[in-house]
């Protein structure tokens, strides 16, 4: 049913394939998908790029979660809706300056959202995040003059904390939204832009500070703290960017 994918924009090619198996009816509604692991090794990809199609899917609205891991074909019928045009629209080049526009009118919100309703499970995961993100800042420091190897797993790691602060939002539809941004965030242009703030140790020490700020924010469940860190955090890093 499927086939081996290229390296070039590796999610979109999955998002594409498994939408035209849906719309030529070799899927049909109430069909379940294969696991993540079985579609990693059908497209000859990464698992990582197998959840950025599935998250893909589900904000086309073409598929649904049943339980925790197993994908479903939506029971909607994929035909009514002209999802071509919607797909081509969804996944255009994207402006980093309207990355900015939706991350300062989205993630302040759900910062706030997050400090009203994340529960004991998300603060956990959420403290080890961040210890996560300090202990590559001291790795910086020992060894400062490699910097540069260390960019993109803080980078992964930056985007892993933002999007579990998503999740303690408790808004399946925001949540949907706020994945599609972090999603358009690893596009190759994104990650050019965002090493000029990574590269910098000074600046690293302070996205740190922001990120802590955060954090305590919604700890102490104090929704307009954590909105206000938030919205500052992201305005300071398009600052840094631009």
């Amino acid at each position: 049913m499927f086939t081996p994918v290229e390296n070039k924009k590796i999610y979109m090619q999955i998002t594409n394939q498994i939408r035209n198996s849906i719309e030529i009816g070799e899927l049909k509604p109430g069909d379940p998908l294969p696991t993540e692991t079985e579609l990693a090794q059908a497209f000859g990809a990464s698992r990582s790029s197998i959840r950025e199609a599935l998250s893909a899917l589900e904000i086309l609205g073409l598929i649904e979660s049943k339980g925790k891991k197993k994908k479903i074909i939506k029971t909607d019928d994929p035909g009514q809706i002209n999802y071509s045009g919607l797909f081509k629209k969804l996944f255009k080049e994207d402006s980093p300056f309207e990355l900015f526009e939706s991350r300062l009118e989205l993630e302040p919100s759900i910062a706030s959202l997050a400090a009203e309703r994340a529960n004991q499970e998300e603060l956990s995961k959420l403290i080890k995040q961040f210890k996560k993100l300090e202990a590559i800042q001291d790795r910086v420091e020992t060894d400062k003059e490699h910097i540069s190897n260390f960019i993109d797993e803080y980078m992964e790691e930056d985007r892993n904390f933002h999007l579990l602060i998503g999740e303690s939002a408790h808004n399946h539809v925001l949540f949907k939204v706020f994945t599609g941004v972090h999603m358009t965030m690893k596009k190759y242009h994104w990650k050019l832009l965002k090493r000029k703030v990574a590269i910098d140790q000074e600046t690293l020490k302070k996205l740190n500070f922001e990120h802590g700020e955060i954090l305590e924010a919604i700890k102490a469940k104090d929704p307009e703290k954590a909105r206000r860190a938030m919205k500052s955090h992201v305005e300071n890093l398009r600052e840094a960017l631009f």
